[in-house]
């Protein structure tokens, strides 16, 4: 399984991580890009020497401001592609359904 490591700005959202950024971790390698991580975000900080200091002057804790997301091939038993065709295609049609009845509804009004 592979991996992205992301960061709760606890109010605006998931970002990256700057020296990490969106890059696809495989499940092996997780433990060292979370630390990483981790150090990432303590050095953006310059005030800190390590996690911990970090923690401990009252920053939210590592463990709940990374967020460890699992890049899928499947959603189900559906490729994630096959998902993503589907969805846009499905969209289109509801898209050109609306159209065609807003259409029988201008030309019922003005030719009826």
């Amino acid at each position: 399984m592979s991996y992205i490591i992301l960061r709760d700005s606890f109010g605006q959202g998931l970002q990256t991580i700057s020296k990490i950024g969106l890059i696809e971790i495989d499940g092996r390698q997780l433990e060292d890009y979370i630390c990483d991580a981790a150090e990432a975000i303590v050095e953006e900080d310059d005030q800190y020497a390590s996690v911990s200091d970090y923690e401990e002057d009252g920053n939210s804790p590592m463990s709940e401001t990374l967020v460890i997301c699992e890049v899928l091939d499947k959603i189900g038993n559906c490729k994630v592609s096959n998902v993503i065709k589907d969805a846009l295609y499905n969209r289109k049609n509801q898209k050109e359904q609306e159209e065609y009845e807003l259409y029988l509804t201008l030309k019922e009004k003005f030719e009826g």
